[in-house]
């Protein structure tokens, strides 16, 4: 019966040993699982990190755009108020230019006056 007992014993140590093997077996197997979904989790960040750079790029080459639009706005406003101002300017001298011809012709006329 002593037999008996020492291999009930040794099963059950035997037992008790595999019990924690295929316990630390699981724990080692739960953690690469765990490793595993951890690196697909910073694939997965890392990915829509790099769709947001590239967002946060368009977004900074849109606002460009604006801003440039905006400027070119602004430059042909300039212009068109320059033209505008160039425009009055050329009147007035073709008005002082028909004022002097006038002025001229007036004088010529008075000293043909004044000679007869």
């Amino acid at each position: 019966m002593g037999s008996d007992c020492l291999s009930t014993n040794h099963q059950t140590a035997l037992n008790a040993s595999i019990r924690a093997k295929e316990a630390n077996f699981e724990s080692v197997s739960s953690v690469e699982a765990d490793i595993s979904v951890v690196e697909n989790d910073i694939a997965v960040t890392e990915g829509r990190r790099d769709r947001l750079d590239e967002e946060i790029q368009n977004a900074r080459y849109d606002e460009q755009v604006r801003e440039r639009a905006a400027a070119i706005r602004q430059k042909e406003a300039d212009r068109d108020k320059i033209n505008s101002d160039l425009s009055v300017l050329n009147r007035q001298a073709d008005s002082r230019a028909q004022l002097s011809i006038k002025r001229s012709e007036l004088e010529s006329k008075t000293a043909q006056m004044n000679a007869s």
